[in-house]
């Protein structure tokens, strides 16, 4: 059991070096995601209330809005026109970057392709906040060939590309650019951390709007594409060093959406909110949840053809990863794989641990202890319980509950198998609560289903030939591999009643039986007597046609079944297992013997009994013992 669990681990771990059912492995990362979302996005939905119930209850509510981290608000944006690469309005988003640096915003960051100039004097509103405030970052849309290149910062691939209008760049604009690509499952996870065009770098949208937060210069930020990191050196010897993927893209944590780390509002909540400002409806000190924020213009539903987000709510669009990156990059969380050598070595570790457990008892209960209380202990971090006696309470629950479930003798591995697979599930959703960390979860568990599968197969393959061993030596001989004397009755039997129910049948017996046999034994040994019943044994089957019944009666005593023959065809059966076994020259220990099979045949025809058809054959087999030997007698 030990080497079939190696083997499965040795299977998975190829699976998973070359990405075969990744896309499962990635539903695994989706639902930590989700059940990291634990708390609700926002105590109400603002496309379903009022817009002045909705600023209301967004503004008096203090108490949240002290719990709300400072860093990102994202404001979901009209949408403009037919084109997915142009879909907000000019100077909608000329009025949202007013209001909100009016309320202190740090920096506007606008995630989506403007339209082209209308005519002239257009974008001079928006130039103007450019050159005003100083922190407004737009985007750039690099033309990327069908197939993704893995090399995209170093600009292969890179075809051609969207950029601001001159007027903005022109004015020092910050540029980053919004390129992303989906799974394969159609999901978005990651980015591109940095697209090279031209002997020049774009790091994406987000990170950009957070390196300028931070107080990061160009020359502060350097990518390392070998190490798969972003190294930001600050002022007072800080330093943040920013993780990547092997193929140096970022990973967006879609768990943080819900958990006030992106602050959403909708373009009327802000233009609502600056009304009532100015009406003085409201204090001023209400602009300040703007105060200190990145704030993200974008659509809910726009630039689609990104992917969607690997979430159960859709309303989060690209915009919204460009939100989560930046506040990734300002709260130092970022979600980070552990090597592919771990993974392995988990594979492995699980395999040989199910594997073994599921043949050794005593371990069985050790780790059925071990994964019940792995997963308790997962599940409370889950949901936020952190406390010791929380940790106390999962241990003394785990002993007693492994110790108990193991002694079901027919479902412990049953029971074992489903609580690793949940542990598998939860445990790794735990890390990734505590430290954003990912570990592989499908293929350990796929691995274990494995395991299992194989030891059932195995014990009931087992199972299986132990009956089959056990019906042949119930039923043949155990010299020459024959059927023994107690199958044959039971086999004559069956053929006497088929006979008889289907008339017409054919049935013949022949006793046989060989010549001198006694004296050979005398002579040569019974070793020398064994040999040569175990070749009679090998003639008779050799010439017996494949429906016929070869059976060792007794001693040097064979009978053949021969279902379905008469007499003549049982015969020319007969007489060719005996020419063969006249004409064959044996030999034991160098020496050189021969011997003859005297037959009796006989046809089933009115006979009431087993014994009555033996009886008969017994009596053909007498007359050609005394016909001298070596010879088929047919009953008369």
């Amino acid at each position: 059991m030990l080497a079939i669990a190696f083997a499965v681990a040795v299977i998975v771990s190829v699976l998973y070096n070359n990405g075969t059912m990744r896309n499962l492995e990635l539903l695994t990362l989706d639902y930590r995601f989700l059940l990291n979302s634990s708390t609700p996005r926002a105590s109400f939905d603002y496309q379903r209330l009022a817009i002045s119930d909705g600023i209301k209850k967004l503004l008096a509510d203090k108490e949240r809005q002290e719990k709300l981290p400072p860093g990102v608000v994202f404001v979901d944006m009209p949408e403009a026109g037919s084109d997915i690469r142009t879909s907000l309005s000019l100077d909608e988003c000329t009025d949202a970057a007013k209001i909100l640096f009016a309320g202190g915003a740090e920096a506007v960051v606008i995630n989506s392709l403007l339209p082209k100039p209308s005519g002239k004097g257009s974008g001079a509103s928006l130039a103007g906040v450019i050159s005003s405030s100083g922190a407004v970052y737009l985007p750039v849309l690099y033309e990327v060939g069908k197939e993704k290149t893995e090399r995209l910062y170093a600009g292969d691939g890179i075809s051609g590309v969207a950029e601001p209008w001159p007027l903005f760049i022109d004015l020092g604009v910050f540029l980053g650019h919004i390129n992303a690509f989906a799974d394969p499952d159609g999901k978005l996870r990651r980015v591109p951390a940095v697209i090279g065009y031209k002997g020049g770098g774009t790091y994406h949208l987000g990170l950009a709007a957070a390196f300028g937060m931070l107080g990061a210069r160009a020359a502060d930020v350097k990518f390392n594409s070998d190490d798969h990191t972003i190294t930001l050196n600050l002022s007072r010897g800080r330093t943040i060093s920013i993780p990547l993927e092997k193929d140096n893209q970022f990973i967006i944590n879609w768990g943080a959406v819900e958990k006030k780390s992106l602050l959403h509002f909708t373009y009327k909540d802000i233009v609502e909110v600056y009304r009532m400002v100015q009406d003085k409806i409201r204090p001023a000190t209400a602009m300040k949840v703007f105060d200190g924020k990145i704030c993200i213009l974008g659509t809910a539903e726009s630039n689609n053809f990104t992917g969607k987000p690997p979430s159960i709510n859709y309303n989060y669009s690209p915009a919204s990863a460009c939100g989560l990156i930046a506040s990734s990059v300002l709260r130092h969380s970022f979600v980070r794989h552990v090597p592919k050598s771990f993974n392995v070595a988990l594979i492995f570790l699980v395999s040989i641990v199910v594997g073994s457990s599921l043949v050794d008892r005593r371990l069985l209960s050790v780790m059925m202890t071990g994964v019940i209380g792995a997963g308790l202990l997962g599940a409370m971090y889950i949901y936020g319980f952190s406390s010791a006696t929380y940790l106390i309470v999962a241990i003394v629950t785990a002993v007693p509950l492994g110790i108990f479930l193991a002694r079901f003798r027919l479902f412990s591995g049953l029971l074992f198998t489903v609580f690793s697979v949940l542990c598998c599930l939860i445990v790794p959703a735990g890390l990734f609560k505590l430290f954003n960390l990912v570990i592989v979860t499908f293929y350990p568990i796929f691995a274990i289903l494995l395991v299992f599968s194989s030891f059932y197969a195995y014990t009931h393959l087992m199972a299986l030939l132990s009956n089959i061993r056990l019906f042949n030596l119930a039923t043949k001989d155990g010299l020459t591999g024959l059927y023994n004397r107690r199958h044959f009755n039971l086999l004559i039997e069956t053929e006497l009643t088929h006979s008889r129910l289907h008339k017409g049948r054919n049935l013949s017996l022949v006793m046989c039986d060989i010549d001198n046999f006694k004296k050979l034994n005398d002579t040569h040994g019974h070793q020398a007597g064994d040999t040569i019943l175990n070749e009679f044994a090998k003639i008779m089957k050799s010439k017996c046609r494949q429906s016929d019944m070869v059976c060792r009666y007794g001693g040097e005593e064979f009978v053949i079944i021969l279902c379905g023959a008469g007499a003549s065809e049982a015969f020319k059966v007969a007489e060719s297992v005996r020419q063969a076994i006249a004409e064959k020259s044996f030999t034991f220990k160098g020496q050189h013997y021969s011997t003859s099979l005297s037959m009796g045949l006989v046809e089933y025809t009115k006979e009431k009994t087993k014994e009555e058809l033996i009886e008969k054959a017994d009596q053909a087999l007498y007359k050609a013992k005394n016909q001298g030997k070596n010879c088929v007698v047919i009953f008369q």
